[in-house]
C-alpha cells in the first residue's frame, strides 16, 4: 500500500509541466485582442517582434532539451495565422502558403533523413512559413540549413562530433528566420 502512495504523492507535488505554456497562451490570446484594437503599422510591427521572441524562445528551448514542444510551436502557428487574419486577411493566404509549404519540405526531408530531423524543427519551420510567407520562407529555411552547416562542419571536422550525433536544428532555422524577417520585413509589414 505504501508504494502505491509515494507515486501519487510525487505527482501531486511536482508542478504542471502546462502552467507556464498556459500563460503564453493566456499572453498570445490577448495580444489577438490588442492587435485587432490598434493601428495596422503598430499591429503589424508588434506581431513581428512577438513572432521573434517565439522564434528565439523555440530556438532556446531547443538547445537546451533538444525538443520543439508541441504545447508551445502550435499556439506560435496559430498566433501566427491569426495575427495576420486580423492585421490584414488579404495576407492569410501567403502565410498558409509559406507555412504549409515549408511544413511539406521540412517533412519531405525528415522522411527521407530517416529520424535525423525531428519533427519539432519541422514544426517549427512551418512557423516560420507562416510569419514570413513562401519566398521569404524558403530563404530563412535555405539560411538556417546553411548556417547548422557552418557550425557543424567543423564540429565533425575537428572531431568533437560525428555524423551520427544530433545538433538541434530549430536555433539555425529561427536565426534563418529572424535574419531574413528584419532584412525583407515579416509578412504582416509588407
Amino acid at each position: 500500500m505504501a508504494s502505491d502512495a509515494a507515486p501519487a504523492t510525487e505527482a501531486a507535488a511536482r508542478p504542471s509541466e502546462k502552467g507556464p505554456f498556459l500563460v503564453l497562451w493566456a499572453l498570445l490570446l490577448a495580444s489577438l485582442v490588442v492587435l485587432a484594437l490598434v493601428p495596422e503599422h503598430v499591429a503589424a510591427n508588434t506581431t513581428a517582434a512577438l513572432s521573434v521572441a517565439l522564434l528565439i524562445l523555440l530556438g532556446v528551448i531547443d538547445l537546451v532539451t533538444m525538443r520543439v514542444p508541441n504545447l508551445l510551436v502550435y499556439p506560435a502557428i496559430l498566433f501566427a495565422l491569426a495575427a495576420t487574419a486580423v492585421i490584414d486577411y488579404t495576407l492569410l493566404t501567403q502565410a498558409l502558403a509559406g507555412g504549409g509549404a515549408l511544413l511539406a519540405i521540412m517533412f519531405l526531408l525528415a522522411i527521407i533523413g530517416r529520424g535525423a530531423m525531428g519533427m519539432g524543427d519541422v514544426k517549427a519551420a512551418c512557423f516560420s512559413g507562416c510569419v514570413l510567407g513562401l519566398k521569404a520562407g524558403i530563404a530563412s529555411l535555405l539560411l538556417g540549413f546553411a548556417a547548422g552547416a557552418i557550425i557543424a562542419l567543423p564540429l565533425m571536422i575537428l572531431m568533437h562530433r560525428s555524423r551520427k550525433d544530433f545538433l538541434p536544428l530549430t536555433p539555425f532555422l529561427a536565426a534563418g528566420s529572424i535574419f531574413i524577417g528584419l532584412i525583407v520585413g515579416f509578412l504582416v509589414q509588407s
